[in-house]
């Protein structure tokens, strides 16, 4: 409460001049303050309702980075497992040159490990994304062999994410054959 509050609120508890009262000062009486649940707020200031409003926006944004490890693994070709090992480390182990796997989110966090054991150099691992949302790697990814990631709504490396794989690039869809 600042001084120019203080000194209204002191004045309008006064008692009112007894004297000639037609030269006294009426004031008008103030409702009485409810106290409870239901009391009157102030509007937010500027800079907080641009706060929400961004942290709003950044959660629209990357709506992926929720998400942990990729999720819904669907072998289409070649023989593979797909093993969790703990909350944070994903292992899929191929046992031939080739296969396919289709993925409903394809996303790795900070802190998060996708390893991928092919059995030579050579072996290559098709990965495709089927859900909505862009794949997000942030955490580390590893192969022996060659991966062929696609994900038609986008891949995003983060500034920390670790990739040590080799990578063959495809814009379109592939068929399983």
């Amino acid at each position: 409460m600042n001084v120019m509050q203080m000194g209204q609120l002191v004045l309008s508890r006064a008692p009112l001049p007894v004297g000639n009262r037609e030269k006294s000062v009426l004031r008008p009486e103030k409702p009485a303050r409810t106290r409870g649940v239901f009391h009157r707020m102030e509007r937010p200031s500027n800079g907080m309702t641009f706060l929400v409003s961004f942290l709003t926006y950044l959660v629209g944004i990357f709506p992926s980075m929720v998400y942990a490890l990729p999720t819904g693994g669907s072998v289409q070709a070649g023989p593979v497992s797909i093993n969790q090992v703990s909350e944070s480390q994903l292992n899929i182990l191929q046992s031939s040159d080739k296969a396919i796997i289709d993925w409903n989110s394809f996303s790795i966090a900070d802190g998060e490990q996708v390893n991928f054991q092919l059995p030579s150099s050579n072996s290559v691992t098709l990965n495709r994304v089927t859900g909505n949302d862009p794949s997000s790697i942030f955490g580390k990814l590893t192969s022996n062999g060659n991966l062929m990631p696609i994900n038609r709504n986008g891949i995003l490396f983060g500034n920390g994410a670790e990739v040590d794989v080799q990578f063959k690039d495809f814009s379109k869809n592939l068929s399983n054959h």
